[in-house]
């Protein structure tokens, strides 16, 4: 789904929402402009979505969550997994934070760091 852009959803500042179905299940998606496509669910998004298998107890790491639509649809399928989630933009982190509180989702960890062993 894209959202209808007008002048208060072009704003830098404002975060909005909307209602995308992702793999049968409705997702309630944060975002705000300054992402990439920030305002619709990309077909790649929607086909890992609707493509990934993971059995209950494993860990999946979904890299580039953006607004966070891809890693809420896999945390809503498969709720007894946990989704590590790594983004290198720092809005797509907050924005994706708020798309998991929005789905009332507590199996997903946002990774906002990385390290590199010392004799790295």
């Amino acid at each position: 789904m894209k959202m209808k852009p007008n002048a208060e959803s072009q704003s830098y500042t404002t975060i909005r929402t909307f209602q995308a179905r992702l793999a049968g299940q409705s997702v309630w998606v944060a975002t705000k402009p300054g992402l990439t496509n920030w305002d619709q669910v990309n077909p790649s998004t929607a086909l890992i979505a609707e493509t990934c298998q993971a059995e209950p107890g494993q860990r999946i790491l979904y890299l580039g969550s953006g607004h966070g639509a891809g890693a809420a649809a896999l945390a809503q399928r498969f709720r007894q997994c946990q989704i590590l989630v790594l983004d290198l933009n720092a809005i797509a982190l907050k924005m994706s934070a708020k798309t998991m509180v929005l789905n009332q989702l507590a199996n997903v960890h946002l990774i906002d760091w990385i390290d590199c062993p010392p004799e790295e």
